[in-house]
């Protein structure tokens, strides 16, 4: 599993998976610039996130690309999905992101968060990476971010197999495995 952090990006946060519908929401002063699939650069480096699997996030030095706007994407090594964003505001805020997502055995889903700074108008991407096959359940995957409780944004994604999803794999060339 891989948290993809580029330019400070920051990975994405969730509730609790059921049987609901893909969606979007944002507060007033949150701007959800594009969400969907995107092409990432290999990470080059990486900052502590106790409360992910992983125990990391991953950062990456270009801007990830949008291949795919929308709410479904699919599990295929190496792809990420996710929200490009932006906070209006005066100071810096602490923002926790949280991912709820589906586990591939379909037991309880599983919760995974870390907090990062954001500043105001900074192009955030909060993105998830599918590094391993284990990651790659379909399912309802929600991401969300809040500062002092407050939600600021969420988003859920419709995960399928990638068979549903045909040419994504070749949008993103040799990035992919």
């Amino acid at each position: 599993m891989r948290w993809v952090l580029a330019w400070i990006v920051v990975l994405a946060g969730c509730l609790p998976v059921q049987a609901e519908t893909a969606q979007a929401y944002h507060a007033d002063d949150v701007t959800l610039v594009e969400y969907g699939v995107f092409c990432v650069d290999p990470g080059v480096g990486r900052l502590p996130a106790p409360n992910t699997e992983a125990g990391y996030i991953t950062l990456v030095e270009t801007p990830p690309q949008l291949v795919k706007q929308g709410n479904r994407a699919p599990a295929i090594l190496d792809l990420s999905f996710g929200v490009r964003w932006s906070i209006a505001g005066d100071l810096p805020q602490d923002v926790e992101i949280q991912i709820i997502r589906p586990r591939q055995d379909r037991a309880s889903p599983l919760t995974e968060s870390y907090t990062s700074v954001t500043l105001p108008y900074d192009l955030r991407s909060t993105l998830w990476t599918f590094d391993l096959a284990s990651e790659l359940a379909t399912g309802l995957w929600v991401m969300e971010a809040r500062s002092d409780a407050r939600l600021l944004w969420r988003v859920s994604f419709d995960v399928v197999d990638a068979g549903e999803m045909p040419g994504i794999r070749t949008m993103c060339g040799d990035m992919l495995s």
